[in-house]
């Protein structure tokens, strides 16, 4: 929608610029204009209000957006967790090659304590 947002004044007699104008949450006023233009969009406002004002619907609607926003929530520590999986795999093959302490800080971004805990992990293997 950020194209249909950059345009001034919107085109009332094309349908997709109508409802785009319906789903962005229109003031009282273009809100009429385009439900007297368009019946099928006044037909989506009155089931859209009693939707609003059912208590089952919005306890489910809203136990969906919990659900999204808990999924969302995974994904993101999933994907910082395999970020700081790639960084040990990274510290520990600068440790092989005996690369110098700061460099590896530097690259790793990690404190000097994560890479000298990878460290002793990576000798108690051996």
């Amino acid at each position: 929608m950020p194209k249909f947002e950059k345009k001034t004044e919107p085109n009332y007699k094309n349908a997709l610029e109508r409802w785009l104008l319906f789903i962005d949450n229109p003031t009282q006023e273009v809100l009429e204009l385009i439900k007297e233009k368009d019946p099928a969009i006044e037909k989506a406002k009155t089931v859209l209000d009693y939707l609003a004002n059912d208590e089952e619907t919005m306890y489910l609607y809203e136990l969906r957006e919990k659900a999204v926003h808990d999924e969302v929530t995974r994904m993101y520590g999933a994907r910082e967790e395999g970020k700081k999986e790639e960084k040990v795999d990274m510290v520990k093959k600068m440790l092989l090659e005996k690369i110098e302490m700061d460099i590896i800080l530097k690259i790793s971004g990690l404190t000097r304590q994560e890479v000298e805990k990878i460290e002793e992990m990576q000798c108690n293997k051996r």
